[in-house]
């Protein structure tokens, strides 16, 4: 009996030895083969677009994957690639460390006026807008006095993921357009929308005065901050576990004020979807990235960094105010799905783990309020321990830590700055988890160029939230404020009711009538129920439009609006 269970031991350890050998991650060439418990599938991403996937052993790399943002090269093609994880082959040396060659002259040092020249900055490619990575520098160069205002779209690049349009006078890159097939008509098409918020496509519908629009939609990242604010890591909220809050969307429009005093409330922004979305997080994130479209400049100076940033969000540069973004739940679910992936997989990549398109993933989940309508997107992604607002700034930076030396300066490959301040999006949606398998925050923001329902679109309360401040640890209540009709003059006045008791808002950033708004809170309460309410004139409104907020702490795995 010994004998025999020694020969199946040595026969059971044989056969583990053997799938040991051929399980060597670096060997596997595809995502199903590198499906093995020590093996991870790393994206990277080439200059102007397109990606390419590795197998990667964890336990060569320490066991653990980091966020690094590095430069590669592939010893076989020359290509080179940027990674966002410090895991890279390592055995079979595919890949070798690359700097980009340094660009110190700037257009001063080239005097290009002098030789009746303009200055720009290109890449090697002659590319003006090579957005996909950092890898890729682009340095200033003398060009034929052509003014950049006289550029247009065929005299630059902009890869396979992006298309060109005219932003500021100038030829940009954007994310493309998604072309999505108009849907069956249904066999009797009724007058106005039906409100089923994200789980069915709207009927086919006649032209009518008005849209019904959907039932609910979310506000979302956001903060209203200091300017060093990083919740812990550990602490982040996962996102999937939260209880949902009992809801009842109401399929009334949304008013665009009330002029009896009384604060509107009609609609249901604000609230959550169906599976208690968006979290904390994710609307203290929507919070701060609203935040930052408003007065990029001022918030660069209060919340970005402590020393001065040269070629960022310069005062005056390409990125000027814009419009702050609505949430939007066919797009959270988008986000979402993704984020979830990538936490549980785990992976990190644009495009889905199982090597699936971002395009088809949009499209998946995409509820147009029009039918037959497309939709224009970008998406920002990142892990390791950011809050709402590191997130945001690392997007910014397109590096971290943050310093002088590390940013990328305004317009050179800086794809996720151009996605926060973008004026052709118009909606966002959010998604934030804790990996149970690296214990990494995953991130992922998908951006829309409309605002569905169409409704809302006038509605000035965009987000509102709560977030902590690192360096006091007191809570900030923030909410935005943009009415795109009234006068500059008029008289704007913001409060924040926590438990029936109104604090006044002050502004923070932006104009009186297209700000951001604060109330720092030094006595703050857990699980208090608050809103924010705004009167301009003799309207009033009301944020979230039903419902309140939850004053939740960053341990805290609840709901974040409930309904009474």
């Amino acid at each position: 009996m010994d004998r025999k269970f020694y020969l199946f031991s040595l026969l059971f350890l044989l056969s583990y030895s053997f799938i040991l050998a051929k399980g060597d991650c670096e060997s596997h060439n595809t995502f199903s083969e590198c499906s093995l418990d020590d093996c991870l599938w790393m994206s990277y991403t080439e200059c102007c677009g397109g990606s390419k996937g590795f197998c990667v052993s964890k336990k060569a790399n320490g066991g653990m994957c980091n966020f690094e943002s590095s430069c590669y090269k592939e010893k076989s093609t020359g290509k080179i690639f940027q990674s966002k994880s410090d895991c890279v082959p390592q055995s079979n040396a595919k890949l070798e460390p690359y700097t980009p060659p340094a660009v110190d002259t700037t257009c001063d040092d080239l005097n290009c006026g002098a030789k009746n020249m303009s200055c720009s900055f290109q890449n090697n490619q002659n590319n003006l807008m090579c957005m996909a990575t950092s890898c890729c520098a682009l340095g200033p160069k003398c060009i034929p006095q052509v003014s950049l205002e006289n550029l247009s779209c065929q005299d630059i690049g902009c890869g396979s993921f992006f298309k060109c349009v005219m932003l500021f006078k100038q030829p940009r890159c954007i994310p493309k357009i998604i072309p999505f097939p108009t849907l069956p008509p249904k066999p009797t098409p009724k007058p106005t929308i039906t409100p089923k918020p994200i789980t069915t496509p709207k009927p086919t519908i006649t032209p009518k005065p008005t849209i019904t629009p959907k039932p609910t939609i979310t506000p979302k990242p956001t903060n209203t901050p200091k300017p060093t604010i990083t919740p812990k890591p550990t602490n982040t909220p996962k996102p999937t576990n939260t209880p949902k809050p009992t809801i009842t969307p109401k399929p009334t429009t949304t008013p665009t004020g009330s002029s009896s005093g009384e604060p509107s409330g009609g609609g249901s922004y604000g609230g959550a979807n169906s599976n208690g979305r968006p979290h904390y997080y994710e609307r203290a994130n929507h919070l701060v990235l609203n935040a930052v479209r408003i007065d990029p400049y001022k918030y660069k100076t209060k919340y970005f960094s402590p020393t001065p940033i040269p070629k960022v969000l310069e005062t005056g540069g390409i990125y000027k105010p814009v419009q702050p973004l609505y949430y939007r739940f066919d797009i959270d679910d988008a986000a979402f799905a993704h984020t979830s992936d990538m936490a549980n997989t785990p992976c990190f990549s644009h495009a889905d783990c199982n090597g699936g398109s971002p395009e088809d993933r949009i499209k998946k989940y995409y509820k147009p309020c029009v039918e037959g309508e497309g939709s224009g997107f970008g998406e920002n992604i990142i892990k390791g321990s950011f809050g709402p607002f590191d997130a945001i700034n690392f997007w910014i930076c397109e590096s971290w830590p943050i310093s002088p030396g590390k940013c990328t300066a305004d317009g050179n490959n800086d794809g996720h700055r151009a996605n926060i301040l973008s004026e052709q999006f118009k909606s966002v949606g959010i998604a934030a988890m804790l990996s149970p398998k690296d214990n990494r925050t995953y991130w992922t923001q998908d951006f829309d160029i409309f605002v569905c329902p169409q409704d809302l679109e006038g509605f000035p309360i965009h987000s509102g939230s709560h977030i902590f401040l690192k360096a006091t640890g007191n809570a900030v209540y923030g909410a935005t404020f943009y009415h795109e009709t009234l006068d500059a003059s008029t008289k704007v006045e913001g409060t924040v009711n926590i438990d029936g008791k109104a604090e006044t808002l002050s502004l923070d950033l932006g104009t009186a009538t297209k700000g951001f708004y604060i109330f720092r809170d030094s006595t703050f309460q857990k699980d208090s129920k608050y809103y924010f309410e705004f009167k301009a004139g003799t309207q009033s409104f009301r944020y979230p439009q039903q419902g309140f907020l939850v004053s939740l702490s960053e341990l805290d795995d609840k709901a974040s609006w409930v309904e009474k």
